[in-house]
């Protein structure tokens, strides 16, 4: 079994879910060479529950994962949230889905959409653009929205274009190759929803293998942190990211038609959404006006021609 460690980000808030991931950790059939703590600098430590080293950092989702890890020796680095409880034999379940599928990098399925119920599946093509697929390839695949669409009747092991971010396996050179550190911009804003599917998705499109494991029993035990209270700026928040994501990971990379396309998925996603907006807007029950929807691509597009993001190195695929 390959040596790996893990690299844990957190504010140092989880509380007994912490506690709960390190004992997890400790309980594995195959041990980690290390499990280092990456907290943000000016938050107190937690309380030492093993052995886990503690390594001061930047905040941020995407600084406090865009690291050179050089304190990690290990061939692997097992990524993880502060708020997950592994069973025994997950790291070992993770580690045989990337030998028996000859994978670069694994994710348990942490958000089970395949399982939803009929009226939060409607919710979700509604609102997120996300689909069910029921002949599907791939576990998650990114649209030329840079929405995505599920598989609705997943195997046990799947590869995939994206996965959730909160916990993930790979070697430390593919990982270092991803060039995340690129991706801070994400950080700039209140809350940098999409880094685990820009993450996900540029690995993918470098070439490497992704697998998402459906049965590893691995838990979000969801800590809450980094949640949005205000519904209106959570929306504003989505459309806003959204866009920028699009242009970066869709529109950018392509060219001739490829771009054409991009623009009319993107488009018609849009258009829904507004369509929502304004609907909801005249039945009373209005989450956010459609003005919101148009100022925050407004804002988005600027934002996309500014000093700041033109001077990010480009997608290197």
């Amino acid at each position: 079994m390959p040596s790996y460690s893990v690299a844990i980000r957190t504010l140092g808030t989880a509380g007994d879910k912490y506690r709960q991931l390190i004992l997890s950790l400790k309980s594995q059939t195959v041990q980690a060479e290390g499990i280092y703590v990456y907290i943000a600098e000016g938050f107190p430590l937690p309380e030492r529950v093993a052995d886990e080293t503690y390594i001061p950092c930047p905040k941020g989702m995407v600084a406090q994962r865009s690291l050179r890890f050089e304190e990690i020796a290990s061939e692997y680095i097992l990524f993880c949230d502060d708020d997950l409880y592994l069973p025994p034999d997950s790291v070992k379940t993770l580690f045989d889905a990337l030998n028996s599928h000859k994978a670069d990098v694994v994710s348990p399925n942490a958000y089970p959409n395949h399982a939803m119920r009929f009226g939060e599946r409607l919710k979700a093509m509604l609102f997120s653009g996300t689909f069910p697929s029921i002949r599907a390839r791939y576990a998650f695949r990114i649209r030329g929205s840079a929405c995505y669409s599920y598989a609705i009747h997943p195997q046990s092991v799947m590869p995939t274009q994206s996965f959730a971010g909160l916990c993930f396996l790979l070697k430390k050179s593919v990982f270092l190759d991803a060039h995340f550190e690129e991706e801070r911009w994400l950080d700039s804003f209140r809350y940098s929803l999409g880094d685990d599917q820009v993450l996900a998705y540029k690995l993918f499109s470098k070439g490497y293998r992704l697998l998402i494991h459906y049965d590893t029993g691995i838990e979000h035990l969801d800590a809450g942190a980094g949640h949005v209270s205000d519904k209106r700026e959570k929306y504003y928040l989505a459309a806003f990211l959204h866009y920028i994501i699009w242009f970066r990971t869709i529109w950018q990379p392509r060219s001739g038609l490829r771009r054409v396309s991009a623009v009319l998925s993107y488009g018609f996603y849009w258009t829904v959404q507004y369509a929502i907006a304004q609907c909801s807007r005249l039945t009373g029950k209005c989450v956010y006006k459609p003005t919101e929807l148009v100022r925050a691509v407004r804002d988005a597009r600027v934002y996309v021609k500014s000093d700041e993001f033109s001077s990010i190195p480009a997608w290197r695929v």
